[in-house]
């Protein structure tokens, strides 16, 4: 009879472990996750209704990142894809800043408003830790330096790999 339990208990136990597997692999790391198809979508659907301008020129990428060697077997956090437009737009706006720092300084601020706009955005303010203030200000001042430092300026040409 002792042995029966023990060996119901080993057979739930291993039902129980092969099914909690096999739902994890099915269904992904839980609710509010999705993989890099459905993270393209939200990205399709930021960039269509984005509410702030580009610079004249740019325009979002076709998709969002991709890196097959990663994002084939990857999750994405809802509201990454989103993010992506988001932060596809600030750096436009950045690189337009740091072309202009020297040449043009008004233009150099009209991108840096653009840029705050956004930052200061419902959106990225729920999504994005951290203060852009005491850079702002000083690049306000005309000392772009820690503002170069931070920031690539590669944003429409290869940021991140869009293409």
């Amino acid at each position: 009879m002792r042995v029966r339990k023990l060996l119901a208990l080993f057979v739930l136990l291993v039902m129980s472990l092969a099914g909690t597997a096999c739902g994890w692999f099915d269904s992904g790391p839980g609710d509010g996750y999705v993989r890099w198809d459905g993270m393209n979508d939200e990205y399709h659907e930021a960039a269509a209704s984005f509410p702030y301008s580009l610079p004249e020129g740019v325009v979002f990428p076709a998709d969002a990142y991709y890196d097959p060697d990663v994002d084939d077997d990857s999750w994405f956090e809802a509201g990454y894809g989103a993010m992506q437009a988001y932060a596809f737009a600030e750096c436009a706006h950045r690189s337009v800043v740091v072309a202009n720092e020297t040449a043009d300084f008004d233009a150099a601020m009209s991108a840096l408003d653009s840029a705050v706009e956004i930052y200061r955005s419902p959106f990225y303010q729920a999504h994005v830790v951290g203060s852009m203030k005491p850079i702002i200000e000083q690049a306000r001042l005309g000392d772009f330096t820690v503002f170069n430092e931070m920031y690539q300026t590669d944003c429409v040409g290869g940021w991140m790999g869009f293409k």
